[in-house]
């Protein structure tokens, strides 16, 4: 009899384990679905609404910059420059795939090609990362070789207008003030 019972606990417990473990795989796998949802609706964002206004404003930009008409105000051509250089950036959510690495917990998915996909991914969001670290070098060499003909106070007061949240700068933005330097 105790023999029987013992059997049947171990059993018992494999079972409450396996489920456990079942559990555990449908929440990871539902965790990355969302994270994947929140990443899709950043990307079309980015992709869609942002990148065609920051090209727009490139393009004003160059524009502006090599006309030579004395006529144009310089607060347009600060709202041109700034609105070009609004840096946005697709930041993938990393959550569920950290947990599932940091922890080894990769064990619970049994689904040899849902594995194979969640990795992929994950190579993928490193390579951009990786070349996502690149574009910011470059971003930042822009805004130094901007500072070489604006105003340093002007684009300041500028940067704290768009760290309140705001995106695209409208002219009523621009101080009055704004003037061009000879650099």
């Amino acid at each position: 009899m105790i023999f029987l019972a013992v059997t049947l606990g171990f059993f018992a417990e494999n079972i409450r384990e396996n489920l456990a473990d079942r559990n555990r795989e449908k929440e990871y796998i539902n965790s990355i679905i969302e994270d994947l949802k929140t990443d899709s609706a950043n990307l079309h964002f980015i992709i869609y609404n942002y990148m065609p206004a920051v090209n727009s404003w490139v393009d004003s930009s160059v524009s502006l910059l090599e006309s030579s008409n004395p006529g144009n105000d310089v607060r347009i051509i600060y709202q041109a420059i700034e609105n070009a250089t609004l840096w946005r950036h697709f930041n993938p959510n990393q959550r569920t795939l950290t947990q599932l690495k940091n922890s080894g917990n990769f064990i619970f998915i049994s689904d040899r090609e849902a594995i194979d996909g969640i990795l992929d991914y994950d190579n993928r969001l490193n390579n951009y990362i990786g070349l996502n670290n690149t574009i910011r070098v470059y971003e930042h060499d822009v805004d130094t070789t901007q500072l070489r003909f604006t105003d340093y106070k002007i684009v300041r007061q500028i940067f704290n207008i768009q760290s309140k949240g705001k995106d695209f700068l409208s002219l009523s933005d621009i101080p009055i003030n704004a003037r061009l330097t000879n650099s």
